[in-house]
């Protein structure tokens, strides 16, 4: 047999002894009424709240698809985080008594500021920020008008 025993295309492609076929992973497809998720239960009301003022608006947008429904479930997550962080603070304070005594920073501060940080990034994915829009170069449909104080997205940011 001449030539010797025939080699994997997907090695051959590696070694660029052959040109790689066309991409054919598969695409996300958009969100429909036909494919949507459910939201899940167990989630606190302010996680739920988030996911039904945000979700049509995103996928009339063509934003989220089906494969960023995960992450768009930890985003609602992680504002009820902050509302709660927030509400808890407004209570305690800023200071608060430490175990050994004497006054100590109140650790959901830093709590509080960790999950501002994680919420802007996912803000930035959806492109709810205008530097997140930039980078998804889409048109954002806004209805935001008329809401009361507290309700929009930049009130959970900062």
């Amino acid at each position: 047999m001449r030539g010797g025993r025939r080699k994997d295309p997907r090695l051959q492609v590696l070694e660029g002894k052959r040109k790689p076929s066309a991409d054919k992973s598969p695409k996300p497809e958009p969100v429909t009424q036909k494919n949507q998720f459910p939201v899940p239960r167990g989630l606190p009301k302010e996680a739920r709240a988030f996911i039904s003022r945000y979700k049509d608006q995103l996928i009339r947008n063509n934003v989220l698809k089906t494969w960023d429904w995960d992450s768009f479930i930890c985003m609602a997550l992680l504002s009820a985080e902050i509302r709660r962080h927030t509400m808890e603070l407004a209570k305690e304070g800023d200071m608060i008594e430490g175990r050994q005594g004497g006054i100590v920073k109140n650790p959901r501060s830093s709590l509080l500021r960790s999950a501002q940080r994680e919420f802007r990034l996912f803000c930035n994915e959806f492109g709810l920020t205008p530097r997140g829009r930039a980078g998804l170069d889409i048109r954002i449909i806004d209805d935001d008008d008329g809401l009361p104080y507290g309700n929009r997205i930049k009130d959970l940011i900062d």
